[in-house]
């Protein structure tokens, strides 16, 4: 099940320190069971809000607050089908709930995650975008852990 955890969400990318804005309508998507769509990757899409309440621990503990159900579309999981946009230096976007804020997360290459020097890849699919974390990232209730 993908949770909408963030919107507002921007990129700034390694290679020209370009931000890339998603529509703020968008939100990032994370499905931290790895059913629906890969842990290691966020979708950034839109996404049509229900009416009812979801019952999902993860999402609750994230959130402080049982959050609506919605739905999306869930493009192709293979990275052949997307375009590779280059490696991201730092993501930016607000959370909603109790610990509602803006944030930030830079990443930071090297260590055993990415030992050869990378950093997340951005790709994009239409209008959709996804960020590949790379092998043992980790998100959850506090948000971006690692990378």
């Amino acid at each position: 099940m993908l949770i909408a955890k963030g919107y507002r969400v921007a990129f700034k990318m390694k290679a020209n320190k370009k931000v890339l804005k998603a529509p703020s309508s968008y939100a990032f998507l994370h499905d931290p069971t790895g059913r629906d769509w890969p842990k290691t990757s966020v979708l950034v899409a839109g996404f049509s809000k229900g009416s009812s309440e979801l019952s999902n621990a993860e999402a609750e503990k994230y959130f402080g607050y049982v959050p609506q159900r919605g739905a999306i579309d869930t493009p192709p999981r293979s990275l052949s089908q997307w375009k590779d946009l280059g490696e991201v230096a730092e993501i930016d976007y607000w959370r909603p709930g109790e610990h509602e804020a803006s944030y930030y997360h830079p990443f930071k290459a090297g260590g055993w995650l990415f030992s050869r020097g990378e950093l997340p890849r951005l790709y994009k699919r239409g209008r959709q975008w996804r960020l590949e974390l790379g092998p043992g990232a980790i998100l959850n209730w506090r948000g971006f852990v690692y990378p």
